[in-house]
């Protein structure tokens, strides 16, 4: 995460696949689809693997932090917790309210931006959501299935926010 202040932008940052990170490779290759069930929210299929290095846990779910009553809970869902709650500290640090953020990632962080704004709609958090400028991913693989697809959509169109993916093809 970066914060030019001066221009008033945070840059949320997904780092992609290294091929030297064994781990790395297996959260890609985990092709299961993680069922999304019994939320009005969101709905479909996401990538298991993707879901995971965010910090799912099958039988936790993605509860608001609000919701969290156990302490030791925060340690089993790490990164989208933490980075969530970075975030807003950053943005609730300007007192004008004038900074926006972006979300990036290049591959397997292309994958992680996404969802990364997906659990931001799937929580309703409005305060982050209005003062996301844009997604931009980089050779970012497929991450759901189409009912997934149009949670995002919907997400994205509610919020007038911009999603730009760059593929090169050759």
């Amino acid at each position: 995460m970066f914060n030019d202040k001066k221009a008033n932008l945070i840059v949320v940052a997904f780092k992609g696949t290294n091929p030297l990170d064994a781990g790395a490779l297996i959260t890609d290759i985990e092709l299961e689809l993680y069922e999304i069930e019994g939320h009005k929210k969101m709905e479909g299929r996401a990538h298991l693997g993707f879901m995971k290095a965010l910090g799912l846990k099958k039988d936790l779910d993605w509860p608001k932090p609000e919701e969290i009553t156990d302490v030791d809970y925060l340690s089993q869902h790490p990164a989208y917790y933490e980075i969530r709650e970075r975030l807003r500290k950053q943005l609730l640090e300007d007192e004008e309210g004038k900074t926006k953020f972006i979300v990036t990632g290049h591959s397997l962080g292309g994958a992680l931006a996404i969802l990364f704004v997906g659990l931001l709609g799937y929580h309703e958090d409005t305060l982050l959501l209005e003062k996301m400028e844009g997604v931009y991913t980089f050779g970012q693989p497929r991450v759901g299935d189409d009912k997934f697809k149009d949670f995002m959509n919907s997400t994205i169109k509610k919020i007038r926010c911009e999603i730009f993916e760059v593929c090169l093809f050759q």
